[in-house]
């Protein structure tokens, strides 16, 4: 009687529980998918057969082909949260490491070239500060400026502004 029992209770369980609708339904909701894809395959099937002519025996070769479809189920599985904080961390791992590794050859390379490095950029600053363009462009502005005052002046004598106050 209690195996029956025991039996019938686990039964009871199975039959209640969640079915696969639901499971399927819930992992397409957090990212799983199916995809079908469709491929034709051509396949080339050589055929010989013997032809005989006078005295001789020749092969003549055929050449056929036959067209398959292909159908293949691709499932894409999302990644549990455990998982992607995993590659998350050992992605970072990877990066501070290659930043690490250029971080001491870029040194090394100062080290070595430092001295040819501030004598460029020493000659870089006097060659932009020194330029011809430069100074004639302070000295059309320069001469701009003369221009309105001067101008200024004789507006206000002709319409003789010192007059009015």
């Amino acid at each position: 009687m209690k195996k029956i029992s025991t039996y019938s209770l686990i039964l009871a369980i199975i039959v209640t529980s969640c079915g696969v609708n639901y499971h399927i339904n819930k992992a397409i909701k957090k990212g799983y998918r199916v995809e079908t894809l469709t491929d034709t395959i051509r396949i080339q099937t050589i055929d010989s057969f013997p032809k005989l002519i006078r005295d001789s025996i020749f092969w003549e070769k055929f050449i056929t082909t036959k067209d398959t479809v292909i159908q293949i189920q691709k499932e894409y599985i999302p990644k549990t949260r455990f998982i992607q904080r995993f590659d998350l961390k050992r992605f970072n791992d990877s990066l501070q490491h290659i930043r690490t590794i250029y971080a001491d050859s870029l040194r090394y390379a100062l080290k070595t070239n430092k001295k040819q490095l501030k004598t460029d950029l020493k000659h870089q600053k006097v060659k932009q500060d020194k330029t011809f363009t430069d100074t004639m462009k302070f000295v059309a502005v320069s001469l701009f400026f003369l221009f309105l005052i001067i101008l200024m002046f004789k507006i206000s004598k002709y319409f003789k502004l010192d007059e009015l106050k």
